[in-house]
């Protein structure tokens, strides 16, 4: 296992996109995130360090695929496939 500790940035470009830790609406936001990586299989787990979102990542043949659960006054739930992409 290796733990982990990054900074996620994201920005919404159609409405609000989610809410910051006091619940207002944002467009963007800044969110830091520690985890767990599991070298045998490719499994990420993850969870913000503010909020009470978690996130789980699964790696597959150059996708990586995210779920995220968030409890509280504004639930989310969501599933992400990213594709890799050469520069």
């Amino acid at each position: 296992m290796i733990v982990v500790q990054y900074t996620v940035n994201w920005k919404s470009f159609d409405n609000p996109g989610g809410f910051d830790s006091s619940g207002n609406a944002v467009k963007e936001n800044t969110e830091n995130v520690i985890g767990l990586v599991e070298k045998e299989t490719g499994y990420i787990s993850l969870v913000e360090t503010v909020e009470l979102g978690t996130l789980t990542e699964v790696l597959e043949d150059n996708y990586i695929r995210i779920r995220q659960t968030q409890p509280g006054n504004s639930p989310v739930v969501s599933v992400m496939k990213l594709k890799k992409v050469s520069n």
